[in-house]
């Protein structure tokens, strides 16, 4: 009795922790409160359907509870704004084994006597890495069935292993010696990666994923564990070449987000090219360089002699003209000021400027405040 119970809570467990797929003749049990028409047994057809009362045939096989659930809502969303619905698989009619690690797509798999672990592994859609050949002495396979047996088997020998799956067996997937890391955001290349124990630093993971894109912010990239904590991450000196990469180390299953650098300043007024620039954190930029970047003034229009740089210094507008002119024509300096991230460039056409116009456009992009009476 107590090996019989023990097997029901096997099963029960994987049921609930694994993702179980609804099949051919399972029986769901619905529950509504909002709807208590729909209430009752649904048994799913052979084409992997049920046709529920006000809501019609619902396409039920390969499917969760939850998504039956989903599904089912958004089908009675039109005659209750807000319907409740409960699913409970009842009973199932055929056997299956969960498939859980280092696969495409975990979850159940339907078996019969035909079933191979060669089998399952396509239907799963095998190891997510285009290219197993450098890794493939690293992958295992272990198998943990209802009654407490175990076995590991090496995934290179996946073809000739004795294995004949039984219901409910849990086969999961997993390298060793090896860590797996997950790289998304404004890198070339996202997706999942490998690396070694001897060379596992987050930038060893970003070479992999094709390195930084142009648009990149490396000084707030964050590394996220198994966990799901996080810490952010200033790589700038170590693409400067000033910081040791080894000191940055990825874990197992972890996951590096590279974000969009959304820094930058704004060019408006007679240039050729107006709008947004982003530029690095750590990189130096002059006016010369926004306007060059801008496509220059607007010729016979633009008046370099007062270009305007626009910034908000603690909380208020500051606004200071640079004559530009002397700066190509002399060479002097000071008509050529270090630009910030946030600035607005505003080259000018005429002496007579309508500063409430240009402010007041301005408000959405430089954060002023309201008080522009000093321009």
């Amino acid at each position: 009795m107590k090996k019989l119970l023990a097997v029901f809570m096997l099963i029960l467990i994987a049921s609930i922790c694994l993702a179980y797929t609804i099949g051919y003749e399972d029986v769901l049990q619905i529950k509504s409160v909002s709807v208590p028409e729909i209430n009752g047994e649904y048994i799913v057809s052979p084409d992997g359907f049920i046709s529920v009362p006000y809501a019609g045939r619902l396409q039920v096989y390969g499917k969760t509870e939850a998504q039956v659930i989903k599904d089912l809502q958004d089908m009675l969303s039109d005659r209750i704004k807000y319907p409740e619905v409960y699913v409970n698989l009842t009973k199932t009619t055929h056997e299956v084994v969960f498939v859980t690690g280092f696969i495409k797509n975990a979850g159940s798999v339907v078996i019969n006597n035909d079933t191979t672990l060669a089998t399952i592994v396509a239907e799963r859609g095998d190891i997510p890495v285009a290219d197993k050949t450098s890794i493939i002495g690293n992958i295992y396979i272990s198998i943990k069935s209802i009654d407490g047996a175990k076995k590991e088997l090496r995934y290179e020998d996946i073809m000739d292993v004795d294995y004949t799956p039984r219901n409910g067996d849990i086969i999961n997937f997993e390298i060793k010696d090896k860590v797996n890391v997950n790289v998304v955001g404004k890198v070339n290349i996202p997706g999942k990666y490998i690396l070694s124990l001897d060379n596992n630093s987050i930038m060893s993971a970003i070479v992999l994923a094709g390195g930084f894109t142009s648009d990149a912010d490396y000084s707030q990239v964050t590394l996220y564990n198994a966990d799901g904590k996080g810490q952010t991450i200033d790589l700038s000196d170590f693409i400067n070449g000033t910081a040791d990469v080894t000191l940055a180390k990825v874990t197992d299953n972890s996951t590096i987000v590279v974000p969009e650098l959304i820094s930058g300043v704004t060019v408006l007024g007679w240039v050729n090219k107006q709008g947004k620039q982003t530029y690095r954190p750590d990189q130096t930029i002059y006016l010369s360089d926004v306007i060059a970047e801008a496509g220059g003034g607007v010729r016979n229009k633009a008046r370099f002699k007062e270009v305007y740089v626009l910034r908000n210094v603690n909380g208020e507008l500051t606004k200071t003209a640079y004559n530009f002119n002397d700066y190509k024509n002399k060479g002097d300096i000071t008509g050529n000021p270090i630009i910030k991230n946030g600035d607005v460039i505003y080259m000018p056409c005429t002496l007579e400027i309508d500063w409430a116009t240009v402010i007041s456009s301005l408000r959405g992009l430089i954060g002023v405040g309201k008080d522009i009476d000093s321009f």
